[in-house]
Formats: C-alpha cells, sequence, structure tokens
C-alpha cells in the first residue's frame, strides 16, 4: 500500500535492506512501471547474490570480491547489467560491510570488469 501510494506521489525509486522483503516489494515495483526502480541497500550475502541480482533494479551493497563473483554470471536479460554501487569502510571496521580503502581500488575495477554489472558510485559506512 505504502508503494502504491508513494508511487502515486511520483517516487520512482524504492529501496529495501532484506531479501525477502525486497524481493516482494520489487514485485510490485516493477508492475507499476513507469520507471519505478528497487535498490536493495543492505549488506549482501553471497548465497543470496544472484536472487537479489535476478530482481533488483541495484545493488548499494558491493564490498568484496565475493559479491562480484556471484553476480558475474547474472543473466537479466532486457533489462541490462545491474547497477552496482561500492560501500566503502572509512574506519577500517568491515563488520558493518564496508571494502577497505586500501582495497576498494581493484574492487571498483573488478566491477568495471564484470559486464553484468555497472559501476555507479561509492558510499561511505
Amino acid at each position: 500500500e505504502l508503494v502504491d501510494a508513494l508511487h502515486g506521489l511520483g517516487v520512482r525509486d524504492f529501496g529495501e535492506n532484506r531479501h525477502p522483503e525486497s524481493r516482494d516489494k520489487a514485485a510490485r515495483v516493477h508492475e507499476l512501471g513507469d520507471g519505478a526502480r528497487l535498490h536493495f541497500v543492505g549488506q549482501l550475502q553471497r548465497n543470496k547474490a544472484r536472487q537479489v541480482g535476478r530482481y533488483a533494479d541495484a545493488v548499494h551493497s558491493i564490498d568484496r570480491p565475493e559479491l562480484v563473483e556471484a553476480l558475474a554470471t547474472l543473466d537479466r536479460g532486457e533489462r541490462g547489467p545491474l547497477d552496482a554501487t561500492l560501500q566503502l569502510s572509512l574506519d577500517g571496521d568491515t563488520a558493518r560491510g564496508g571494502v577497505p580503502l586500501d582495497a576498494a581500488e581493484a574492487l571498483a575495477e573488478r566491477v568495471l570488469e564484470t559486464p553484468s554489472l555497472r559501476l555507479r558510485g561509492v558510499w561511505a559506512s
């Protein structure tokens, strides 16, 4: 109901941080059409990465090479590459997610070399 109401007000970008909830929300967002997109903003587990990559329009928590590898063979058909944002760890504490700054450039290069992903930016945690 909230997605429908916000869409009616002109909102086209929706976010969710948990896999089961984001899958359900993505289905509704895509039904609404009109450019509506679902962004996965939570910490992503490798074993869930491909599932999330199939329905999300963007993932904002790429923080390790294993996620890039899991998404490398993703086939999104006509939807094209998955928008990917690197999550940086400014303090080096990766417990909350985020790639340490000294490894960020190498991770960005891996994303750029992966046809199923499109690097869109970075954010810091």
